[in-house]
């Protein structure tokens, strides 16, 4: 969620239930955020900025620092959390 009021900000919160989920980045105009995950519990980030959240290129990694998933449209123009191999 992004929001424009007395002050701006974007709020992307996250709910992994995948045990593969180690953290998770998100692209800020500061740089590369990194969360770690645990499994079935909240992660939220914020940016002091409003931004849409398919613009913050979130990418889901595992322990080995490979990427298996990337938050963004699949092919039927849907936003949701997408395998990176589909």
């Amino acid at each position: 969620m992004s929001y424009r009021l007395h002050h701006e900000g974007t709020l992307f919160v996250v709910l992994s239930h995948d045990e593969n989920v180690s953290y998770i980045t998100i692209n800020s105009k500061q740089g590369i955020i990194k969360k770690s995950i645990e499994h079935s519990k909240l992660v939220s980030f914020y940016i002091p900025y409003a931004q849409q959240i398919d613009l913050l290129e979130a990418v889901a990694y595992d322990k080995n620092d490979r990427p298996i998933y990337y938050y963004g449209y699949d092919d039927a123009d849907n936003l949701r959390w997408n395998r990176v191999d589909e």
